[in-house]
């Protein structure tokens, strides 16, 4: 089959996934199923008719474009550049989801600093302006892309056949995955489940919602898939997580905890081997950074449990679950330095565990930390009423 041949074909099928992968999900939120869906709806405005069709039309140009560089890329001699393998023995089965793994953490690096160059003023209204005319985005904005951006966008392909070994199934599994993930940030509805809130994916992958900041906002929430770049260079939007809250506590319901329970929304039991003595620890602390408020109290045998008295936020305050505690076990005094105690904290809340430690700076100050990966939350608590030495 000659050249223009595989381009029509390439052209044909990527046109067609557009359509499925984004038209259904567009029929079901948008049309047939909208009232069902209303409480997932990210913005409340319509989006016209007319601006879905400039949608497609604009994805009908990228589509276009991303098929003709692939095709140049697999199907001429510049295949011969590339590290593309077509014999699945060529390397052990497991190289496949290793590679697609990634090849979307390449991606979404690559996007993010293409997506930080198009938001450059000298850029963005000749180029990545086509794209933001959908503020408020559809399904359909998915390939919505001036042609510039779309050439742009579909390089990261080339960049990946030539530093990875990619079968053919790999490259589908990639641009087809990478698409579906572009439908759900551009769905305009969240339909993240409960759990994934309180779950370690949380912290590193991006939703709908994330994505929607950006439309709505421009100048926060660069990435792709993951949040890692955007927290790293500090263009995470601050109001995300709570925007996110809100349509999940509208989605789900959230009851409040009365003031009563509310002094008892987090626990952290610190284990008998802490030989700190309660006079030296118990009492109230206050984070200064968040004004949260925590109540120390001895237990026995040498455990501590530790209240939230208070967030610091009363609108916080409100959502705060009874399940939302820290649980410290096996923490040991560390071999390393002296006043300091290092174990395991069991978070419910987020559903894992993490690598946490409590040191004593003085009687009136306690620094407590908590690390998962590359995330690291450190507090300082403050003694409310300070010891004299």
């Amino acid at each position: 089959m000659d050249l223009f041949n595989e381009f029509l074909l390439t052209s044909m099928v990527t046109v067609l996934r557009y359509f499925i992968f984004a038209g259904i999900p567009f029929f079901i939120f948008y049309k047939f199923f909208r009232s069902n869906f209303s409480a997932s709806k990210i913005q409340s405005r319509k989006v016209s008719d007319q601006h879905l069709y400039y949608e497609i039309g604009q994805s009908m140009k990228t589509a276009i474009a991303f098929s003709l560089i692939g095709c140049l890329i697999l199907f001429t001699p510049l295949r011969s550049y590339t590290m593309v393998y077509d014999n699945m023995a060529e390397y052990a089965w497991w190289v496949i989801p290793v590679v697609l793994l990634v090849s979307l953490v390449i991606h979404d690096t690559y996007f993010y600093w293409l997506h930080r160059f198009m938001h450059h003023p000298a850029v963005f209204g000749k180029v990545h302006v086509v794209h933001h005319k959908s503020n408020n985005p559809s399904p359909w904005a998915s390939y919505s892309f001036d042609l510039i951006e779309s050439v742009g966008e579909v390089m990261i392909l080339p960049i990946l056949l030539c530093i990875l070994p990619m079968h053919p199934l790999t490259i589908f599994l990639f641009t087809l995955l990478s698409f579906i993930i572009n439908v759900y940030g551009h769905l305009g509805y969240e339909i993240a489940p409960r759990w994934f809130r309180n779950s370690w994916l949380f912290e590193i992958i991006g939703t709908s919602v994330y994505h929607n900041l950006h439309h709505a906002r421009f100048h926060y929430n660069y990435g792709l898939y993951f949040r890692c770049w955007d927290r790293l260079m500090g263009t995470e939007h601050p109001e995300y997580e709570a925007k996110y809250d809100e349509i999940q506590a509208r989605r789900f319901g959230a009851s409040g905890p009365s003031s009563v329970t509310r002094t008892t929304t987090m626990i952290l039991l610190i284990c008998s081997s802490i030989s700190l003595s309660a006079q030296h620890i118990e009492g109230t602390w206050s984070d200064p950074h968040s004004g949260a408020l925590i109540q120390v109290e001895a237990m026995k045998g040498g455990q501590y449990q530790v209240y939230v008295l208070s967030s610091g936020n009363e609108t916080e305050d409100i959502f705060i679950e009874d399940t939302t505690v820290f649980l410290c076990k096996e923490l040991m005094p560390s071999q390393r330095q002296e006043d300091l105690y290092e174990g395991e904290i069991y978070l419910p809340r987020r559903q894992w565990y993490v690598n946490g430690s409590i040191q004593q700076l003085d009687e009136n100050h306690l620094q407590v930390c908590g690390t998962k990966g590359p995330f690291r939350h450190k507090m300082l608590w403050v003694r409310q009423e300070e010891i004299t030495p």
